[in-house]
């Protein structure tokens, strides 16, 4: 996979994580070691769902299509707002492997739909990362790196 690709997809990943981190209500920012072992684990199989794996593949497909695009792509575009994704594409979509501005604004805001549904979905993980610290959610996340078995290794505090 190309860097840019790349690029793009962590920051679609990560507009994600932010999104839930601001979104949460509590006020917290630690979690208890019980409850950051639930976290990682809640994580770990999230992972495995079918609507990560769309979300993933979505986001892997459209990076892929932005072609050139990609080195232009705003990171402030709001996906969620189909007009304004439309209005960055009309005079991009030369740049891109897109078959019509439409299929680039649907694709790409399918990131946003899946995001949210994955969010849905997974609310208690979600609750978790925006209640935990940096560290604790960098613990959470770390099964989109890393196996569970290996953070368990390095963190012996959440082996239950």
């Amino acid at each position: 996979m190309q860097e840019p690709t790349i690029k793009i997809m962590k920051r679609f990943l990560y507009i994600g994580i932010i999104f839930t981190v601001f979104c949460a209500r509590s006020q917290e920012k630690n979690l208890t070691n019980n409850e950051l072992s639930h976290a990682v684990r809640l994580y770990a199989e999230m992972v495995k769902s079918e609507t990560y794996k769309s979300f993933k593949n979505n986001i892997r497909n459209v990076s892929l299509k932005l072609g050139e695009a990609r080195e232009i792509y705003p990171s402030a575009l709001k996906i969620s707002d189909k007009e304004e994704i439309r209005q960055w594409l009309e005079p991009n979509i030369g740049l891109t492997t897109f078959a019509s501005v439409e299929e680039g604004v649907e694709m790409i805001h399918l990131n946003f739909l899946l995001m949210q549904k994955l969010r849905t979905e997974n609310r208690q993980v979600y609750e978790y990362i925006g209640r935990g610290s940096r560290d604790q959610t960098k613990l959470i996340i770390a099964p989109e790196f890393k196996s569970l078995r290996q953070i368990l290794d390095e963190n012996p505090q959440l082996r239950e």
